[in-house]
């Protein structure tokens, strides 16, 4: 395993629920055909969650090459401008929806990791053929295809969402404080409105693949950082950077062992939606903070607990969630060390 928040037994339900998916949608033709492009647009993004679900569960770096050919090949037949480019009203510009152009940045970031050259030509000639102008793409691409022109910033179209991971890009020597300041912040400064995968490993279904950084990755590649800092950063993919086939051991500090406790409780409880304010806002506490304080979150972490056993009321027995307030509770303990 390489991901922290699930299971191998939830990547292996998750990957087989998509196969099975794909597998259906193989000979399916529906009646309108802007259906039947949607859904072949919704393959490539099942073939791409696949591909970077199987990388969390610890797959090898030979299989996630073949998985990763995979998804790129589909992108290359099947994305189609009706679909994937935005739209206000009846005007399309030449940029991909949020989700359309998070989905290749990562492609494209991995093909870098990769050294997928062949592959990156084939998002190249995707990226031409719908006429996206986006200098991010663009400055990617063009580290392993020297002659790939990058779009002028005037004549770019790149979401906001991606301005931060555009502006280190375009640096002409990055320093490797601000990337690893970008990598530290990444993922808790990610926009749920753009991003809507943030978060999923606190719902009770399928729908998280894992929160890898490739974009960052690919970033300290082309610039040889190879900072401690950076590979020990649990969304940082660690594996694909080094090109090792082991499992890296992340550097788990005790906040994050405290936060995976309490985001196992809110699991077990339903999810986001069925748990209560506080432990709510005590995760948006312990998120924030930069160095964890222990008295005050002791205090809230045992008065919640305190709450939680007085009041519970939902349909997951109290018994069953006892290892949770222990398991709370010894990391709070471990604080004191």
């Amino acid at each position: 395993m390489r991901a922290l928040f699930k299971t191998e037994q939830y990547f292996e339900e998750y990957i087989s629920e998509l196969q099975s998916i794909l597998d259906q949608n193989k000979d399916k033709v529906l009646d309108d055909e802007m259906k039947n492009l949607r859904m072949k647009v919704r393959n490539c993004l099942y073939r791409e969650q696949i591909l970077i679900a199987s990388y969390s569960m610890g797959a090898s770096l030979k299989a996630i090459r073949k998985l990763y050919l995979d998804a790129v090949n589909s992108v290359s037949a099947n994305y189609v401008g009706e679909v994937v480019k935005f739209k206000m009203g009846r005007k399309i510009y030449d940029s991909l929806y949020v989700h359309h152009h998070d989905s290749i940045l990562r492609l494209i970031s991995i093909g870098i990791l990769l050294d997928a050259t062949e592959e990156l030509k084939k998002l190249q000639n995707k990226l031409y053929a719908l006429r996206i102008t986006n200098r991010l793409f663009d400055k990617l691409i063009n580290y392993k295809i020297p002659n790939h022109k990058i779009t002028s910033a005037e004549n770019s179209d790149c979401p906001t969402a991606f301005n931060r991971i555009e502006k280190i890009a375009f640096k002409e020597a990055p320093d490797e404080k601000s990337l690893i300041r970008l990598q530290t912040n990444w993922y808790s400064t990610l926009n749920k409105s753009y991003f809507l995968w943030k978060d999923s490993h606190l719902t009770r279904g399928r729908g998280y693949f894992g929160y890898w950084s490739f974009s960052i990755a690919a970033i300290a590649k082309i610039h040889s950082m190879n900072s401690d800092k950076l590979i020990n950063n649990i969304f940082f993919p660690t594996d694909m950077f080094l090109g090792s086939n082991t499992i890296h051991q992340y550097s788990i500090s005790k906040e994050m062992g405290l936060l995976k406790r309490i985001d196992e409780l809110i699991c077990k409880m339903g999810g986001i939606r069925r748990s209560t304010n506080e432990i709510l806002a005590l995760r948006k506490d312990i998120l924030r903070m930069k160095k964890l304080k222990y008295e005050a979150t002791e205090k809230k972490v045992n008065t919640y607990i305190l709450k939680i056993r007085n009041d519970y009321t939902h349909e997951v027995p109290l018994s069953e969630l006892a290892p949770y307030f222990d398991g709370i509770q010894m990391e709070l303990s471990k604080l004191e060390e």
